[in-house]
């Protein structure tokens, strides 16, 4: 067979194929969902950092409006604070413990969160540190009782599913 034999027989086989060929199913459904998986899991990523965002603001506003104007018992001896002191650092060290352990195979929702959670505990140490120069600042007090909050706060919040925050 020669080249123009060739060509002429590939030119007839050609000319019998049909015009134009339809899929044997539809392929419609399969894009739009392709599509539309793609625009959910971009919401999602979306969804899920507003929810974080929004959590951890609902979270700080209602510790601060809670402790805002909690009366402090009153205490009017030096050794009366430093009990009172001593008692919330223990309860709240008991407190923390439970939720790391309750959450300890709960995977955290950021992975800053145990370094937020060291700069709160330094804070409570500095404030601790000016405690013992003055254990009858109420106010001092109060910062030690919301940095714990604080704490405890984070904790819950980045070890909670997202979904049952919304």
């Amino acid at each position: 067979m020669n080249d123009a034999q060739f060509d002429q027989a590939l030119k007839m086989q050609i000319d019998t194929l049909p015009k134009e060929l339809a899929p044997e199913r539809d392929l419609w459904a399969g894009i739009d969902h392709a599509i539309e998986r793609q625009q959910s899991s971009q919401r999602f990523n979306f969804t899920k950092l507003t929810a974080v965002a929004a959590g951890v603001m609902v979270i700080g506003l209602t510790s601060w409006l809670t402790f805002k104007n909690v009366d402090l018992p009153s205490v009017r001896t030096t050794g009366q604070n430093l009990q009172y002191v001593n008692w919330m650092t223990e309860s709240f060290e008991q407190q923390k413990q439970t939720l790391l352990v309750k959450y300890e195979d709960t995977p955290a929702m950021t992975d800053n969160w145990q370094e937020q959670l060291k700069q709160l505990d330094d804070a409570a140490k500095a404030i601790k540190k000016a405690l013992a120069q003055d254990p009858s600042n109420a106010q001092l007090i109060k910062m030690l009782q919301q940095t714990y909050q604080q704490q405890l706060d984070l904790i819950n919040a980045v070890n909670q599913d997202p979904w049952q925050m919304i």
